[in-house]
């Protein structure tokens, strides 16, 4: 009987543990059920909808509830910058979480009224400050607004202009009136150096963005915030030159009538540190380091500067990326030596892998051809990669016209020495259809209109009615110039193949008529000329060309020069001309480094005709580029020489001319050399030599041109007087209806001339397109 009792004790406790186990864990689910939303009460809104408030919240009826989420919805109202105060309190409800909104509404902005300002318009100061009547009175704006005003008002010069805000007006009547004072406008009329004992004035005047005043292409506005900007420059630079070491300061002064600014920057030099000893470590030793060491710019004894440093590093890279180490990795470092003064240089290199070309991908190209952006490469599966042929295929494509952006890119794959290559291509507007206009002090006023294609294909042939891929894609260039004008007019059709039957085969053929008033007679030209080129090497291209001309001379002065009358009457030239062109600029339309030379001989007579005559002719032109400011605007020298040579008896049309523009500057077109009867008659031996240095002025819209023109033109090669003018210039651009405008004003005075010479100070040139 006990034992039943026990057994029956034991199934009790038994039975109550597996109900406390059983039931427990349904009521911890029940307790861990998330609270719902059930209702959302706004108060306070009365000028915003209470709609426009819950549109911001996460935490609607419905929504599970969560602190975050609260947090989140609060700066959500905040947000709507409606309000002054918000408050969001969850109170419990029957069916879950109420939650009120509680809002106290920013007062509107009965006015904004400016006082005091000439120089900035009531309009522009409401967008600088985004405050406007009828809007919620934001104080943060309020706050910043006087702030905003003056720094606009020193941006244009006006140093001393200040801002007062009338708090009391805002809060008694909701009118924000500011009071600006805005002082005179204080131009930049002197900049001095001092303690520059290394470097000259000048090359540090090109450093930095102020300026002084230069009605009316420098404005010279005083900037405070400028002049910080440039004691880092000139700190910049000087570091950059070797001075480790040195402090740069500014000073400023002011006239009485606060209207014109004096600037001294004044520079500490320091020790100008020299190079101790160049160390190249490469763990490989791929390329021998003293071989490297050889052609490094920094040698042991010279200066240290940053622009050796960084270039020799490139250096070093392209090396090894000319050999397949695409991937190189070069660290230079500077480490101070125990004696003052100098430093060591290390320059550590990390080869990576020796890769090869795999896959060559092209993208982007919806109407090109691939073998067109393919070709531009030179490049080609299975072969060793090369740094400087990929960077040349790149610019390649860029300078192409085809593109307005191209990009070649190595992309790894599973072998580490194998790299597709992707080149991937954003295409231009490469059609246009201009109607224009210019005028310039050679060829009085001429019109132009242009029909040009430059990603044609003839062989492209509508597929049906509105057909945009027809004749397009091949890369190949057909135009329609028409230039009518006062004194010269041209028309001109032309197709240019620059890969015929796929080879390095550049075609250009056209045919032409032009008809010029020489003011004593009239010349008129009805021919054709066909050219085949190829690139024999790297950057030299041999051309064979073929011309054949019908010319016509007529209208002729009883008083005009015996050579004319020679040639009066219609007479057919022909002649067949070799080139050779060897061009390493960096740019091909507008070159800034590098040299670009041309000779050709020219056989006339050579498939027939009414002449026969020998021409050669030498051009040739070296770029440098002297300086590139933080806005990639460059100043450029260059010098050029051109040469000519008739042997034979040429007539008066094919001589060589010089004086006017793309010549001798200081002189009229055509108003240098031989005169019979006060008219140039031309001579047989040409030489022009100049130089010429090109910088930015203003933005990025006007250069300065400084120039020196010489040469002569004569009968024989015997000099009789050799030209020389010297001047100025000014390149403007501008932007009209979304078309650059180019601008070209020289003045040219003549140092050096021969009595008959007829000169021109001023030459100009405009064009304009409508």
């Amino acid at each position: 009987m006990i034992r039943h009792r026990l057994l029956l004790i034991e199934l009790l406790i038994i039975a109550a543990l597996a109900g406390i186990l059983f039931v427990q864990p349904t009521v911890a689910q029940e307790a861990a059920q998330p609270e719902v939303v059930s209702e959302v009460i706004i108060e306070g809104n009365e000028r915003v909808d209470a709609h426009r408030i819950l549109s911001q919240m996460r935490l609607r009826p419905g929504a599970t509830f969560s602190p975050e989420a609260l947090n989140d919805d609060y700066y959500r109202i905040f947000a709507l910058r409606e309000f002054d105060n918000v408050r969001i309190q969850p109170e419990p409800g029957d069916d879950g979480i109420l939650l009120r909104v509680m809002v106290d509404e920013l007062p509107l902005l009965n006015d904004v009224v400016f006082e005091g300002n000439e120089k900035l318009s009531d309009k522009r100061l409401q967008e600088l400050t985004g405050l406007s009547a009828g809007v919620p009175l934001d104080r943060n704006r309020l706050v910043q607004a006087p702030r905003l005003i003056e720094d606009e008002y020193r941006d244009k010069g006006y140093y001393f202009a200040s801002v007062s805000l009338d708090r009391q007006a805002v809060e008694e009547t909701g009118v924000a009136r500011f009071q600006v004072r805005e002082g005179p406008r204080v131009l930049v009329r002197g900049i001095e150096f001092k303690g520059n004992a290394s470097i000259p004035d000048s090359r540090l005047k090109e450093q930095i963005e102020t300026k002084k005043r230069f009605w009316p292409f420098i404005t010279g506005a005083y900037s405070e915030e400028q002049l910080q900007r440039d004691v880092q420059k000139l700190r910049a630079y000087y570091v950059g030159q070797g001075f480790l070491d040195v402090e740069v300061s500014r000073a400023v002064s002011f006239d009485d009538r606060r209207e014109r600014a004096y600037v001294e920057f004044i520079v500490s030099e320091g020790i100008r540190y020299r190079v101790a000893s160049v160390t190249i470590r490469d763990p490989r030793s791929i390329l021998s380091a003293a071989y490297l060491a050889e052609q490094m710019r920094l040698q042991p004894g010279g200066f240290l500067t940053t622009d050796d440093l960084q270039g020799d590093a490139r250096d070093i890279a392209e090396a090894y990326g000319r050999i397949g180490y695409v991937h190189s990795e070069v660290a230079p470092r500077t480490e101070y030596t125990a004696e003052p003064g100098t430093v060591d240089v290390m320059i550590q290199i990390d080869a990576g892998p020796k890769v090869r070309i795999g896959e060559i991908m092209v993208r982007g190209n919806e109407q090109t051809l691939d073998k067109v952006v393919l070709r531009e490469l030179r490049f080609f599966p299975e072969e060793i990669a090369d740094s400087r042929e990929i960077n040349d295929g790149r610019r390649r494509l860029n300078q192409s016209r085809l593109f307005s952006n191209a990009q070649v890119s190595l992309l790894p794959t599973e072998d580490p020495n194998v790299d597709d290559v992707l080149v991937t291509v954003e295409e231009a507007q490469t059609g246009s259809f201009i109607i224009g206009a210019g005028v310039n002090s050679n060829s009085g006023l001429v019109g132009n209109v242009m029909l040009e294609q430059n990603n044609f294909d003839i062989t492209r042939l509508p597929r049906y009615w509105g057909d945009d891929m027809a004749f397009r894609g091949a890369g190949q260039r057909a135009y329609l110039s028409l230039e009518p004008g006062t004194e010269m007019q041209q028309y001109r059709v032309g197709f240019m193949e620059p890969y015929l039957f796929d080879r390095s085969i550049r075609m250009h053929t056209s045919a032409h008529y032009y008809e010029r008033d020489r003011h004593i007679y009239d010349e008129r030209r009805l021919g054709g000329q066909l050219s085949l080129g190829h690139e024999i090497r790297r950057d030299v291209m041999a051309t064979v060309g073929f011309r054949a001309d019908q010319i016509e001379i007529d209208d002729v002065d009883f008083d005009a020069p015996t050579d004319v009358f020679d040639v009066e009457g219609r007479s057919i030239l022909t002649s067949i001309s070799l080139a050779l062109t060897r061009d390493k600029t960096d740019n091909i339309w507008q070159p800034t480094t590098g040299s670009r030379v041309t000779g050709e001989i020219e056989q006339a007579g050579a498939m027939g005709g009414d002449y026969t005559f020998t021409k050669f002719y030498l051009d040739a032109r070296r770029y440098w580029t002297i300086t590139e400011d933080d806005l990639g605007r460059r100043s450029v020298f260059n010098l050029r020489g051109r040469a000519g040579y008739a042997a034979g008896d040429p007539p008066i049309f094919e001589r060589f001319y010089a004086g006017g523009q793309g010549s001798i500057r200081g002189f009229r077109y055509r108003g240098v050399g031989p005169f019979e009867r006060d008219e140039p008659i031309g001579g047989d031996f040409l030489l022009l030599a100049g130089g010429e240095y090109e910088f930015p002025l203003y933005g990025k819209n006007l250069r300065g041109v400084l120039f020196l023109d010489t040469g002569t033109v004569e009968s024989s090669t015997t000099i009789s007087t050799y030209r020389a003018a010297a001047g100025f210039g000014f390149r403007l651009t501008l932007d009209v209806f979304g078309q650059p405008l180019p601008f070209m004003f020289d003045f040219g005075f003549p140092i050096s001339k021969a009595d008959d010479d007829e000169t021109q100070i001023f030459s100009f040139n405009i064009a304009w397109n409508f």
